[in-house]
């Protein structure tokens, strides 16, 4: 009756070290690496994001330091060569999709063309000092397109998932592997014993 009850027990030892113990490490071991994946992917998409977002800001300001002056002197003067040239040129600067003048005469310029569905728009005054008087002569608006750093973001959130998921995979693999060396080597040992 002992011997039975000891092969039984045996049995019962080799099943839970071998069987549900392992199971229920690996699938806490993958639910926990899945779960820092995607907290540490959602973290780096909002880091990236936000200096996206810091970046086209810092290109307005760039348009308002050293553009705006020369621009509302070109309009000041009607130079339309000038004012084209200028956008021109503005409108290279990166994600920057559109930009248009309106001036207190009802004369327009623009440059590019508003495409994105997602943008940012800021509004210039164009503010010109004669003779120690200020004359607001018209208003620069310039839009840079959103879908850019969405489309970049998309393509960040693959390259950084994968490579996160590949990071949690090899630690996950490593702690099951000293498990099965440190714990369920001994544990089968001292089921044997028994």
């Amino acid at each position: 009756m002992k011997k039975t009850k000891n092969k039984h027990d045996k049995f019962t030892i080799k099943t839970f070290a071998k069987g549900r113990i392992g199971r229920r490490l690996v699938l806490a071991t993958i639910i926990f690496s899945s779960f820092i994946t995607l907290l540490t992917t959602s973290y780096q998409l909002y880091f990236d994001y936000k200096k996206d977002i810091a970046t086209i800001d810092g290109y307005f300001d760039l348009i308002k330091e050293s553009y705006l002056e020369s621009l509302t002197t070109s309009v000041w003067m009607y130079d339309e060569k000038q004012i084209s040239s200028q956008l021109d040129g503005l409108i290279k600067i990166p994600d920057m999709e559109h930009l248009e003048i309106r001036s207190g005469d009802d004369r327009f310029w623009s440059s590019g063309s508003l495409k994105s569905k997602h943008k940012i728009t800021h509004h210039f005054s164009l503010v010109f000092e004669h003779r120690n008087k200020e004359f607001e002569i018209g208003e620069l608006s310039a839009t840079a397109s959103l879908d850019n750093v969405y489309d970049r973001l998309i393509g960040k959130a693959l390259s950084i998932l994968i490579s996160n998921a590949v990071r949690a995979f090899c630690v996950s693999c490593f702690i099951l592997l000293i498990f099965h060396l440190l714990v369920t080597k001994r544990l089968i040992r001292l089921s044997e014993n028994l």
